[in-house]
């Protein structure tokens, strides 16, 4: 749940360890490290994710995004768990239904044949 943000550390799936910017008691429960001076996480890489539903209402939804690929697999393994629906209400049982890897989007370079003086 939203709450006060934190720069903590992400690991992505090729080992490459970047900051970002998350919830902090989220960040904590998904496998977040502490912020260890690390660069930012480049736009190309899309975090690994799952969606997760209370079990008592579909109606209540989260997407939590995960630290490490450790804390991902642990989920996957056992979907259910509990988690506070909004600040200050008692945790309730939510499951994960979706489970989303890491993305890596390769940007490639295209010569547009201008005349930018690179051409002899």
């Amino acid at each position: 749940m939203a709450g006060s943000l934190k720069a903590m550390t992400y690991t992505s799936d090729t080992g490459g360890q970047y900051t970002v910017m998350i919830d902090e008691s989220n960040g904590e429960a998904c496998g977040y490290q502490p912020y260890d001076g690390h660069p930012p996480l480049p736009r190309q890489i899309q975090r690994r994710y799952a969606l997760a539903y209370a079990q008592a209402s579909s109606s209540i939804k989260r997407k939590l995004t995960f630290g490490t690929l450790a804390a991902w697999n642990a989920r996957k393994a056992d979907p259910t768990f509990d988690l506070e629906p909004y600040p200050g209400i008692e945790p309730i049982p939510f499951v994960c239904t979706f489970f989303s890897g890491e993305k890596l989007t390769i940007l490639t370079g295209v010569d547009t044949a201008l005349n930018d003086g690179d051409n002899p």
